[in-house]
């Protein structure tokens, strides 16, 4: 976890966060057959991130942005779907 942090910000923002958010994601919604239970898991853990960045570096926890809450959701939907009929497929 150092070397997560060790990182540069923009750089975890931009493909640390996305990756481990969706990531957890498409592996919720591939456990449990569910399309629809991976944008959600992957909004949640996003939210908490950007609240607890907000607050530890601004000390303020409302100055969240938007731009990933949509896109990240958006992303693990289609890769969710992906996950979920390749799985689908090897079941039957």
């Amino acid at each position: 976890m150092e070397s997560l942090f060790s990182m540069n910000p923009f750089l975890i923002q931009l493909f640390s966060i996305p990756l481990i958010t969706i990531g957890f994601g498409v592996l919720t919604s591939w456990l449990t057959m569910k399309i629809y239970f991976g944008p959600i898991v992957t909004l949640f853990i996003n939210l908490t991130y950007e609240a607890s960045y907000s607050f530890i570096y601004y000390n303020d926890i409302f100055s969240i942005s938007l731009t990933w809450n949509i896109v990240l959701p958006l992303l693990s939907l289609f890769f969710c779907y992906i996950a979920v009929k390749v799985r689908e497929q090897k079941t039957t």
